[in-house]
């Protein structure tokens, strides 16, 4: 009998997972740097979202220096960033650090876990389906229902393009993605990033038109399934307010925050 996650586990995956978001080689020019006390991903393109210091466990002594050091590294490239504060994040005045730095402050996402075991069946309304992304047309159709759902500028359309295309050359990315559909229309997006430790759930979005008809419910639990079906046995996500009734629903808890600081 498998035993379900702890809530410091299910925190602790959020974190790896997060932090994992990109595999490496996963598109160019994307840098990833993973260590124990820091980790970032530089996306290349100038959205703070795409650029991001993901974990930072620094030594109180020396903390602002280390802040030094990792801003340099986005300076040199004249790219934004945003900082992601996490229960493990140190020292304890990190962000009063941050905004001496020309931080502000963002938004918050909540921390989710859910173990796989006991996920309710996929029952999809007549007229609806759910596509995994495999072609040129469905990663086209992805990205630009993500563009809309998240309010993103339209040059982002072909930022997720370029972050993704890598996707149809091979089954073999740890990473899936995902267009439902009503009817003939793209309506919804999410993803998934597996690592050993979790499935990981990002891009949930739905077209402004079609939201509270239960298709984030559907996008969500789709890819939850097929997690489970090779062997996942724990799930992970980072929900906004707005969403947080949406994955309850789905049976996940929450265990902690994370706070998004920004730099232009």
């Amino acid at each position: 009998m498998t035993l379900n996650p702890t809530p410091e586990k299910l925190l602790q995956a959020c974190i790896d997972n997060y932090v994992q978001m990109f595999p490496v080689g996963m598109y160019h020019p994307l840098v990833i740097h993973d260590a124990p006390d820091l980790a970032y991903r530089i996306g290349g393109f100038p959205i703070a979202a795409l650029n991001s210091v993901v974990r930072s466990i620094f030594d109180e002594s020396d903390a602002t220096q280390r802040i030094d050091e990792v801003l340099s590294i986005f300076e040199q490239r004249n790219l934004p960033l945003n900082w992601v504060i996490t229960p493990e994040s140190r020292p304890v005045d990190l962000t009063e650090r941050l905004m001496e730095k020309g931080f502000r402050k963002g938004s918050n996402l909540i921390a989710m876990g859910r173990s796989l075991e006991g996920l309710p069946a996929l029952d999809l309304p007549q007229d609806f389906r759910i596509e995994e992304v495999r072609t040129d047309r469905l990663l086209d159709q992805w990205a630009r229902v993500g563009q809309v759902s998240y309010h993103l500028p339209p040059q982002a359309v072909q930022v997720r393009i370029r972050q993704f295309t890598r996707l149809l050359e091979s089954d073999l990315w740890p990473v899936k993605l995902y267009v439902g559909f009503a009817g003939d229309e793209a309506v919804c997006t999410s993803g998934v990033r597996l690592t050993p430790q979790s499935a990981g759930i990002y891009f949930v979005g739905t077209l402004p038109e079609h939201t509270r008809k239960g298709y984030g419910h559907l996008i969500t639990l789709k890819p939850l399934i097929d997690a489970r079906q090779i062997g996942h046995q724990m799930a992970v996500l980072m929900a906004t307010p707005e969403g947080l009734k949406v994955y309850e629903r789905l049976g996940f808890e929450q265990v902690g925050v994370f706070q998004m600081y920004i730099r232009e």
